[in-house]
């Protein structure tokens, strides 16, 4: 019987169920207002959607369309809260 590593798959790929997630909640942060000037928490949300767009894009299997799928979710929350960002600093 084959050795499985499930810990080394379950980092390889998000489910659909978290990238729904992932990108529900880039957008209610990209809808709220900034919390202070310099936005951490907009940018705390950058940096994870930003390592896991870097994640999918390094996984090798497509686990029947998921990864692509999750990949596409978070590129477009990261865009909405890059718009986020914005307009809050235009806002500050």
């Amino acid at each position: 019987m084959p050795v499985r590593k499930p810990v080394a798959a379950a980092r390889r790929a998000l489910s659909r169920r978290d990238s729904l997630g992932l990108a529900a909640g880039a957008a209610v942060l990209a809808a709220g207002p900034a919390q202070a000037a310099k936005q951490p928490n907009m940018r705390e949300a950058r940096q994870a959607l930003l390592t896991a767009v870097k994640a999918l894009r390094r996984a090798k299997n497509d686990e029947g369309g998921h990864r692509l799928r999750a990949l596409s979710y978070a590129e477009r929350a990261l865009k909405q809260v890059e718009k986020g960002i914005e307009k809050g600093n235009r806002l500050l």
